[in-house]
């Protein structure tokens, strides 16, 4: 087995945990569309066309969604100064505190998946999963 062949191998066993997590009824919180929006937001304001295109969404889906994340009060829309076509999204406290309820959320459910594990298991995941990520940043995925 060759090193790209063990690549595949590792994230298929990595998404058929995520698939055997949802089965028991756990939707994993990163496919939670209103998660991921809202966590784009934390670090910027965009346009609707940008947030539907790093989500592969169609613009009606994005516009439903944030539409409905606006009477929520979790967004905003803030018009460009550029271009008054263009309307930018913003997060707004309560959309803040969403973000971080979902993430003591995921965090509780991982806790709990990896309380059988030692303390120098969890610190190799830890450690091993923070390599996949500065790897894969380092990667230009479009």
């Amino acid at each position: 087995m060759d090193r790209f062949e063990r690549v595949v191998e590792n994230i298929s066993e990595l998404g058929t945990a995520i698939f055997a997590m949802r089965q028991r009824g756990r939707k994993p919180i990163m496919h939670d569309p209103e998660y991921v929006v809202l966590s784009l937001l934390t670090t910027q304001n965009l346009p609707i066309s940008e947030i539907g295109s790093r989500l592969h969404r169609s613009k009606p889906s994005m516009s439903a969604l944030i539409g409905r994340l606006i009477r929520e009060g979790k967004v905003r829309g803030i018009p460009s100064k550029e271009d008054r076509r263009v309307t930018r999204i913003a997060i707004t406290r309560k959309g803040y505190a969403a973000v971080l309820a979902k993430r003591d959320e995921m965090k509780a459910r991982i806790q709990a998946v990896l309380s059988p594990l030692s303390e120098e298991e969890v610190e190799r995941i830890d450690s091993c999963l923070k390599e996949v990520n500065t790897i894969i940043s380092q990667l230009r995925i479009d």
